[in-house]
């Protein structure tokens, strides 16, 4: 079938009769033709609806041409189009979206999900901003304590307020696009050169303005920050509410340097990472996080929680490798008085603390079988029995894990419980390693330089070219911790305006690399002095390094050896099929289709 078809059916839709009554009905659709069949679908105003096969998306489409994420749709002002890094692509007009590129479209527009054509129906016209004045932080600052005292009258009422701050030269562009997202009765003012300050009347919608504010300043290729506070929860006077925001906005432990890096979204990937993190978020589901250690998989739990209904709640991040097994139960479940020898007051426990909010297991797969027991059975139940006690006590929490294990592979050996891994793996999501999204290398290293400048009180250095292309040659096996850790050094290293390749420890290994094929291990070094340049650095590698060649050679040739059967050389090597596969994906060893 063709495009006409589908225009035959939006002059159909046309005459669908539309409840005007209720704001959240929409009254533009999308339509596309499945085999001799036109489906409508109606796009809801100010969401964001992925289109793909996967049962999972919001706009299921069963076609071969499409990918399991495909497209999302953004309905808003305007109906954007935004490519999910498919595989048969997202055409309009006939020509193809660069994937992470958000195009605008309007009614009676072509395009086509892979090889399925659609069309847009309904009213898309872009609604003319009004143009609001950025008012000074006196008036700013008059406004909110007057809100201050109508709130003293009347408890029922809330407002928020919020802090903007953006890393650019400050235009009428950048003012526009955080006005833009702001209704009738809010209030922009300006604080410091690239500081905005905010006043939401509505105290409950902030979370979803605030993320229109950083959509736009994102798609402007500006990197902001934001923090808010709630009166009265968060103060009831003026001068405590932007305390609060002057400190949320100070305080490193607030954002650690992992999270600010989090901004920096500039890999297809980790778009379509953060498409899936948007709409998790709006439920309560259990999220697993699997990837390597040091890819951002707190930043990216942090973000969850930021984007959820639970914001305003605690946060609470457990590393599950750091407790023995009995202080697990302690600090997890908490305990009543004379549980134990020094238990001499009754004390919550973490989950019990976080009422409200979210808890955040990071390395899961370490704890100890007792405590997976425990913990499954608050899972289930959604109670939690202190140590020492008979009591249970209901719990209103979100649940948050991650690991770098193949936990497959553990509860294949006994080692986690697979009702507990089912328990937490509500929905899943894989944070790529560092190596697999280079193209972030450089943004995020000219933000650590910056950080790491700030804490030394000097001005941060440029990052050279030729530094930059080393760093974005290197494998990261520390991926993101690891970056920041090197540019924290390169900045002690550097005594000019400029990061050079020589300031880079790093740069011995990307030498060391160019100089052997990165599928052989490195012989053992000889006690003598190295004979050449690049003997030195051959030997002068992390042994990280050394044991991902030992790794990657000895995995190629038992494949080798077993004829690429991924099955058999998973039992050669004693590990499942899934760790077998992962390794082929990490070391990019060949997956001949055939034998020999």
């Amino acid at each position: 079938m063709s495009i006409e078809k589908a225009r035959s059916a939006s002059e159909t839709a046309k005459n669908t009769v539309i409840d005007a009554s209720d704001d959240r009905k929409s009254d533009v659709r999308v339509l596309y033709i499945l085999g001799d069949s036109p489906q409508s679908i109606a796009l809801s105003e100010g969401r964001t609806l992925i289109v793909g096969r996967s049962n999972a998306s919001d706009i299921v489409v069963d076609a071969p041409s499409v990918s399991r994420s495909h497209l999302a749709i953004h309905v808003g002002r305007t109906i954007q189009l935004e490519d999910l890094n498919s595989a048969n692509k997202t055409t309009v007009n006939g020509s193809p979206i660069e994937p992470g590129r958000r195009v605008d479209v309007v009614a009676g527009e072509e395009f086509s999900v892979g090889k399925v054509p659609c069309v847009i129906h309904g009213r898309t016209r872009i609604v003319p901003r009004v143009d609001r004045a950025v008012r000074s932080h006196e008036y700013f600052e008059a406004r909110l304590a007057d809100e201050c005292d109508r709130v003293a009258l009347d408890r029922s009422q809330r407002f928020a307020v919020a802090r903007v701050r953006v890393e650019a030269i400050v235009d009428r562009t950048i003012e526009a696009a955080i006005a833009g997202a702001l209704g009738g009765g809010d209030v922009i003012a300006r604080y410091a050169p690239h500081e905005f300050e905010l006043f939401f009347a509505r105290g409950e919608d902030h979370d979803d303005k605030l993320a229109a504010i950083g959509a736009a300043l994102t798609a402007l290729g500006v990197r902001w920050r934001s923090v808010y506070a709630v009166c009265p929860q968060h103060g009831r006077t003026s001068d405590l509410l932007i305390e609060r925001l002057n400190a949320e906005l100070a305080a490193p432990t607030k954002l650690a340097p992992e999270l600010e890096s989090s901004l920096i979204v500039e890999d297809p990937a980790m778009r379509a990472l953060y498409a899936l993190v948007d709409r998790v978020a709006r439920s309560d589901v259990s999220v697993l996080l699997l990837g390597e250690m040091g890819t951002g998989k707190e930043v990216v739990a942090r973000e969850i929680h930021r984007r959820s209904k639970r914001s305003g709640k605690p946060y609470c991040a457990v590393n599950c490798a750091s407790f023995t097994e009995s202080l697990a139960e302690a600090e997890l479940f908490g305990y009543e008085r004379g549980a134990f020898t020094g238990a001499n007051a009754a004390r919550a426990g973490i989950i019990e603390a976080a009422a409200g909010g979210t808890v955040f297991f990071d390395e899961v797969g370490e704890l100890a079988p007792s405590v997976q027991a425990k913990l499954l059975r608050v899972l289930e139940e959604r109670k939690v029995r202190r140590v020492g006690s008979t009591e249970e006590r209901p719990i209103d929490v979100r649940f948050i894990a991650a690991t770098n294990r193949d936990l497959d592979a553990a509860v294949e050996r006994a080692e986690f419980r697979g009702d507990l891994y089912f328990r937490l793996e509500g929905f899943t999501l894989h944070v790529p390693p560092l190596r697999e999204r280079t193209g972030e290398v450089g943004p995020l290293a000219e933000r650590f330089l910056v950080m790491a400048a700030k804490a030394a009180d000097r001005a941060p250095p440029s990052l050279s070219r030729a530094a930059r292309g080393v760093l974005e040659r290197h494998r990261w096996p520390g991926n993101v911790r690891e970056l920041r850790n090197e540019m924290t050094r390169a900045l002690i290293l550097a005594d000019g305006a400029v990061i050079l390749p020589e300031h880079l420890s790093v740069a011995r290994h990307v030498a060391a690399r160019g100089a052997q094929p990165a599928s052989i291990a490195p012989s053992s070094p000889e006690p003598s002095a190295p004979a050449s340049g690049s003997d030195e650095t051959s030997v002068l590698r992390t042994l990280a390094e050394v044991k991902a060649d030992a790794e990657r050679d000895h995995v190629r040739r038992v494949l080798e050896h077993c004829q690429h059967n991924q099955t058999r050389a998973a039992e050669v090597l004693g590990i499942s099929r899934s760790q077998i596969v992962n390794l082929i994906e990490r070391y990019h060893l060949p997956r001949p289709r055939g034998r020999g």
